[in-house]
């Protein structure tokens, strides 16, 4: 990198008599001779030569790559414009989607509210059924149980008038008894 110094500062002055901007001349000192002229805004008379040489160059950068710097700029702006159409698209498409999405997730809760009411109608409904027979097994079971109980009723009347007095098992009466 060259090395520069300062071979002349010259102040501009306003109307007023105020300093406004200095012509700031550097030169190089190796390198090759190279050597040029730049306005920088400000008073900066008592600055040092190493940030008057600073301020020489960066004047001078600005002033000579302001055309390619422009055009950097209006292809980075393209880009940008590119990437916010793109994400202008893809908040559309995503809005869209999303906007399907509730209303898929509406039609959903409503099948299901519909399921969860036919499900309960048929739960009572087997339930109605069930109370149906549970009442016609109590019946039944009424039943068989009277019958029962009438029954072994019946076989108690049935021994007590069936003892005989010769201690035989037969019902009918034995006339060849022994006689005493």
């Amino acid at each position: 990198m060259r090395a520069w110094n300062v071979v002349g500062k010259y102040p501009v002055y306003d109307d007023s008599g105020n300093i406004t901007h200095i012509e700031i001349t550097i030169a190089s000192t190796t390198g090759g001779y190279a050597t040029y002229t730049e306005r920088v805004v400000g008073n900066h008379m008592d600055k040092a030569e190493v940030d008057l040489v600073e301020l020489c160059r960066e004047a001078h950068f600005k002033s000579e790559y302001a055309n390619r710097a422009m055009a950097e700029s209006v292809q980075k702006i393209d880009e940008m414009e590119t990437i916010v159409k793109a994400a202008k698209e893809f908040m559309a498409e995503s809005a869209e989607k999303f906007k399907a999405m509730q209303t898929a997730q509406l039609e959903l809760v409503e099948r299901l509210s519909k399921a969860e009411t036919e499900r309960n109608d048929r739960f009572k409904a087997i339930e109605e059924k069930f109370q149906i027979l549970n009442g016609s097994m109590m019946e039944m079971l009424t039943e068989i149980y009277a019958n029962t109980q009438e029954s072994e009723v019946t076989k108690d009347e049935n021994l007590e008038n069936t003892d005989n007095v010769d201690g035989s098992d037969n019902s009918t009466a034995n006339s060849e008894t022994e006689k005493e």
